[in-house]
């Protein structure tokens, strides 16, 4: 199907933080012009309607699978696009900040720059694909929420590197980060996928109840509550289970978090040749 495009440019540099959490094909979709430019937004604290900020050019399609929302430019201050997004795509042709893709359901979201925390923050669905790098808590719960209430679904794909406490409380889903990630990648999470080309700077799975972690490059110690299983020669990695050849070291875990140990975490052996030690437990 082509999509009907509409494409977004900025007036000007924003310097405080844009809320378009209207920006969305959900909201656009069968919607004119002049519509979409009185939807409100907020600069700051202040009130304002969409055409204010951005020259607004194109169409858009009858409903939100047949509308595509380009951003001509991007910004970081830009806020919650794609909120509760629920079909359709949005390219953005630059940086986008926090809360990208929160509580997404279906649909395409593409960022060519950057992206700010809280990426695909409790998403249900559909793909997010960021080809910079992305900040803390990617596909996340909030903060005080129960391990389960992060992510549940759909795939992340990062090309640069996340920040710290990616996946987490995240239940089910997939997240693959091609660079470094830094510390508590999976904390709390219960189910779904986290898979690590790079580097992690620590604590991988911290209270995880369940799911997987793989992480293709170093990894300073793991965490005294989990145990070896095994070592094997290969595992998959990404939505597209893509397999990599190892050794490498399965643990189990988070043991303190549950007593069944249903995490699993592999960890590439040529990598970490300090973790070499635990071998000796598999005898």
């Amino acid at each position: 199907m082509k999509l009907k495009e509409i494409r977004l440019r900025l007036k000007y540099d924003f310097k405080v933080p844009i809320d378009v959490r209207c920006v969305s094909p959900d909201v656009f979709a069968g919607k004119g012009i002049d519509d979409i430019g009185n939807l409100q937004v907020y600069e700051g604290n202040r009130a304002r309607i969409l055409k204010d900020l951005f020259i607004i050019e194109g169409e858009v399609g009858k409903t939100p699978s047949e509308t595509q929302i380009t951003i001509e430019g991007g910004s970081p201050k830009l806020r919650w696009i794609g909120y509760r997004m629920n079909g359709g795509k949005i390219s953005v042709e630059g940086d986008v900040g926090h809360y990208a893709a929160a509580r997404m359901h279906s649909g395409i979201i593409e960022v060519q720059g950057n992206a700010g925390s809280r990426l695909g923050a409790k998403m249900e669905g559909g793909n997010v694909e960021v080809f910079g790098n992305a900040g803390d808590h990617a596909g996340a719960y909030y903060w005080g929420e129960k391990p389960g209430m992060g992510m549940k679904g759909g795939t992340i794909v990062i090309h640069g590197n996340a920040g710290s406490e990616i996946g987490g409380g995240m239940s089910k889903g997939t997240i693959l980060v091609e660079g470094n990630v830094g510390q508590l990648p999976g904390i709390d999470m219960t189910g779904g996928r986290i898979d690590i080309e790079g580097d992690c700077e620590g604590k991988p799975g911290a209270r995880m109840k369940g799911g997987r972690i793989t992480i293709l490059g170093r990894v300073p110690m793991i965490l005294l509550s989990f145990y070896i299983n095994n070592i094997v020669e290969s595992t998959t990695i990404g939505p597209k289970k893509v397999r990599v050849e190892g050794p490498f070291y399965l643990f189990q875990g988070d043991v303190m978090a549950n007593i069944r140990c249903g995490g699993r975490f592999y960890v590439s052996a040529r990598s970490n040749p300090h973790l070499k030690p635990y071998e000796k437990f598999l005898s």
